[in-house]
């Protein structure tokens, strides 16, 4: 009896170091090296001569910190655009410790920011029903590249009554006008002019001139507006839109096997258009509850965010608009809305082909 109990113990000690050699962790995903990390925010190649200088004239404009007497406020989040995109580099993005803060009052849900005002001027008295929403600055390398996609393609990538049956459908911001939205969260900036134009006014209360150089913002401070030329956004816009895009670090065939089979290019498209590899459709797609700020942005309802784009990937240490993620895995966990088949698949994969999905992403 007690051999046999002797060999009921050893064999119970294998299954047991069975069990854990099946489902130990896998091992840590590599991170970028300081060579890499020094290799992001350069201009991307075959900018003429012309383009190097305005992106050069826009780096230094990107760093320069406003002061109350050149227009900075009255309300503000930061005093310089690169206080918020310098992780990991110059012209990345930032997390949680620079949250910029969106008001959205309703009924026109007209969103305004800036969590600091300066002396003598009365704060931003949204209504009781405003619904206050907090992002994290996004990484801007590559961005320019998103202008160089067709229209049409971006509207046909796009699937709103699901026409394949996927469970993913997705639409454009501000699909019915005559240009459609490509830059932020939620898809609510059509081109880069109006992207950093908006950013200069409700991060900074830097009033500037629209494309057409005869729409002038107005912030109620004591400098008169605009309080920069219009010369200023084109360097910006030249400095924005120069910058290369991250690069990738191999391929891992075999996890991106995974990531077709799960079905994740349904809306992270690897290749929106030839050239462009980011990893996005660039379309709002519902997230489910978890996601739902309740606040409406252009055409975007509360759960609706566009595709984040996924190049850059290996450079994020947390995940989502607002960093509520700290780790990939869980960050697919979370989908959910057209996203929750996706991630249903990923929560039965076996660890190796969880292993080798996440080492894919952290290719990119």
């Amino acid at each position: 009896m007690l051999a046999a109990m002797g060999r009921s113990v050893k064999i119970s000690v294998w299954v047991a170091l069975a069990v854990v050699a099946c489902t130990k962790p896998a091992t840590p995903l590599p991170a970028p090296s300081p060579a890499e990390l020094a290799g992001l925010g350069q201009p991307r190649a075959g900018l003429a001569p012309a383009q190097l200088q305005a992106f050069a004239r826009g780096k230094q404009q990107f760093q320069r910190a406003y002061t109350p007497a050149e227009g900075l406020g009255p309300h503000y989040n930061q005093t310089a655009c690169s206080n918020c995109h310098d992780q990991p580099n110059l012209g990345g993005g930032s997390d949680m410790s620079h949250k910029v803060l969106v008001i959205f009052d309703p009924p026109t849900f007209d969103g305004t920011v800036g969590q600091i005002t300066l002396p003598g001027f009365a704060p931003p008295a949204p209504s009781a029903k405003a619904i206050k929403v907090f992002n994290r600055p996004p990484p801007l390398y590559g961005l320019g590249l998103f202008e160089t996609i067709p229209e049409a393609e971006l509207r046909a990538s796009c699937d709103p009554t699901d026409k394949d049956g996927d469970g993913v459908t997705g639409h454009l911001n501000r699909q019915g006008e005559p240009t459609v939205g490509r830059f932020g969260f939620r898809g609510h900036a059509q081109t880069l002019q109006k992207f950093v134009g908006n950013a200069l006014q409700g991060e900074m209360g830097i009033a500037n001139m629209g494309t057409d150089c005869s729409v002038t913002q107005v912030d109620g401070d004591k400098v008169p507006d605009p309080e920069v030329p219009y010369s200023v956004v084109e360097d910006l816009v030249a400095y924005v839109g120069g910058l290369a895009p991250p690069p990738r670090d191999g391929d891992h065939p075999a996890g991106r096997k995974v990531f077709d089979a799960l079905g994740c290019g349904s809306c992270h498209r690897p290749e929106t258009a030839k050239g462009v590899p980011a990893f996005t459709d660039l379309c709002l797609h519902h997230m489910g509850p978890q996601f739902d700020t309740k606040a409406k942005d252009i055409e975007a309802q509360g759960d609706e965010f566009r595709s984040a784009p996924l190049w850059g990937l290996r450079f994020r240490k947390a995940y989502f608009h607002d960093d509520r993620a700290s780790e990939l895995g869980q960050a697919i966990e979370m989908h959910g809305g057209e996203a929750e088949r996706a991630a249903g698949k990923y929560r039965a994969l076996s660890v190796q082909d969880k292993s080798d999905l996440l080492r894919f992403l952290r290719t990119l």
